[in-house]
């Protein structure tokens, strides 16, 4: 959205709108801040809304799926901005943190734990580690299907409605299965994917399998990039960045990614 309206802003002359309404407030609050690297002209009004609140003792906090360090894609003024006072490292949940949000959710749903149910949200959270949107989206979809066949709640029905997670055969995801996933989705020589080309039928294909590669494994940029031919960190961090961008906008990049996830879980 803020990078949208300084956008608009920019178009139709009304910058001084856009400085007025972001350099008035309290608190500015923005994710993912690493989709402003290579971004020139959002990266200086960026800049000038920093200074502007910093400099009038306003709240200002931004989150990134990587420390300022890392955002190479960034002007220098704004990676060191952005270092200026607690960098917090934002780890995965705790177990005891994910049965906190479980149970925060039941209470918001006016919904009654017990020993069931109780039961139901330790297997949920012995299973869904990584992500809370999952964690919650799962209690949102159980709560919701119970309620609409007027089920209770017990962990037999869970297993039944949450087969996702559920599953008792999961599978252990790795590069070499992503990849081959990726390649069969496009039709594609799984060689191609260690190799140098550049071509876009090969170079986007590779980009999906190293962002799945990122998001479904515990690897590191350097760990991916060795099983892809051995190529550097930052072609990663690239392909990363920019299946990532284009999730937000490419229907076509969204629906490979959601049928490609799916024939790498089976």
């Amino acid at each position: 959205m803020f990078t949208n309206e300084i956008i608009s802003a920019i178009r139709n002359n009304k910058t001084p709108q856009f400085k007025d309404k972001y350099r008035r407030v309290d608190v500015l609050l923005i994710d993912d801040v690493q989709f402003f690297q290579g971004k020139e002209s959002i990266q200086e009004e960026v800049f000038n809304t920093f200074n502007s609140l910093f400099d009038n003792n306003k709240q200002i906090v931004l989150s990134s799926d990587r420390p300022p360090s890392e955002l190479t894609g960034l002007d220098e003024r704004l990676r060191q901005r952005f270092g200026w006072n607690i960098i917090a490292d934002v780890k995965k949940p705790t177990y005891e943190t994910r049965m906190a949000i479980l149970k925060k959710k039941a209470e918001q749903e006016n919904l009654y734990v017990d020993e069931n149910i109780d039961t139901v949200f330790t297997m949920i959270a012995e299973r869904v580690q990584n992500n809370v949107r999952e964690l919650e989206g799962a209690f949102t979809n159980l709560l919701s299907i119970s309620r609409m066949l007027n089920k209770d709640i017990t962990p037999q029905f869970a297993k039944e409605t949450l087969k996702n997670i559920f599953s008792e055969d999961e599978k252990d995801i790795n590069v070499e299965g992503i990849k081959r996933a990726v390649c069969k989705y496009f039709d594609i020589n799984i060689k191609d994917m260690d190799s140098k080309k550049r071509s876009r039928e090969i170079a986007y294909p590779r980009q999906i399998a190293m962002y799945l590669s990122k998001e479904m494994t515990e690897l590191s940029f350097p760990k991916i990039g060795g099983a892809f031919g051995g190529k550097d960190h930052t072609t990663v961090m690239h392909a990363h960045k920019k299946i990532a961008e284009e999730l937000l906008t490419n229907e076509s990049t969204k629906h490979a990614i959601s049928e490609i996830e799916k024939k790498i879980r089976l």
